[in-house]
């Protein structure tokens, strides 16, 4: 099997796939890219190749080594297919009326009711996350985006994280804005940059929670790498 070391972040081509460091594990993201399709059609093709959809904070961390490693012509077919259709995750969103349930459903089985997701929350599963209204919107500030609870939420409740990884896409991209939707409904979640809030601004990295069944975004299936294939890989 082909293997390729790429020069910024660790992370390594291995055949077809991208190993891509990732909070204390590797994780492997199938390559290449899906083209865009419907949400279930899209998890549904990740189902079957027996691989877990990737949470907002995975494809952050892939999003991150392919930025890095623009050089290489697989990373920059990522980050071009991330910039004009956006990538699909599997932290999903139940907006209510005054707060939104942002929940991580790697595998398509965790309960989409507000009262089963509560329960989770309550029993402290950290799948889980809570989030009031009142949260800024639209383009920010990168200051803002990393401190914004929605994001915060996106990324597990990881502060460093989004203060270090994600604060680092967003000054390379630019413009980092959210999307919301704020009414009793369940919505998916995408990364990317497909079009803009203001149309005088021609990039953006945006955090968009507001994709029905009517949107069609790019998609990848991702793998936690064994202990036994991370030991080897830190070796190399």
């Amino acid at each position: 099997m082909e293997t390729k070391q790429l020069g910024n972040g660790n992370g390594k081509l291995v055949g077809n796939e991208i190993h891509v460091p990732h909070l204390g594990e590797i994780l492997a993201f199938d390559l290449p890219i899906a083209e865009r399709d419907y949400f279930n059609n899209a998890m549904g093709a990740i189902d079957r190749k027996k691989l877990l959809r990737p949470t907002t904070a995975q494809i952050f961390s892939l999003i991150d080594l392919a930025w890095g490693n623009l050089e290489e012509g697989t990373c920059d077919g990522i980050i071009a297919k991330m910039l004009e259709d956006s990538i699909f995750t599997s932290t999903e969103n139940l907006w209510g009326k005054d707060n939104v349930i942002v929940y991580d459903n790697p595998n398509g089985k965790m309960p989409s009711d507000r009262k089963s997701l509560i329960k989770l929350h309550k029993n402290g599963d950290k799948r889980v996350r809570v989030v009031p209204y009142g949260f800024k919107t639209e383009i920010q500030s990168v200051s803002d985006f990393v401190k914004n609870p929605f994001v915060i939420a996106h990324c597990g409740g990881n502060k460093d994280f989004t203060e270090d990884l994600v604060a680092r896409i967003a000054e390379n991209i630019g413009n980092p804005g959210v999307t919301d939707y704020y009414h009793p409904v369940h919505m998916y979640t995408s990364i990317g940059s497909p079009f803009s809030f203001d149309k005088r601004v021609v990039r953006q990295l945006r955090l968009m929670g507001n994709q029905g069944d009517g949107w069609s975004n790019a998609y990848t299936g991702v793998r936690v790498v064994s202990d036994s294939q991370v030991a080897r890989h830190e070796e190399k």
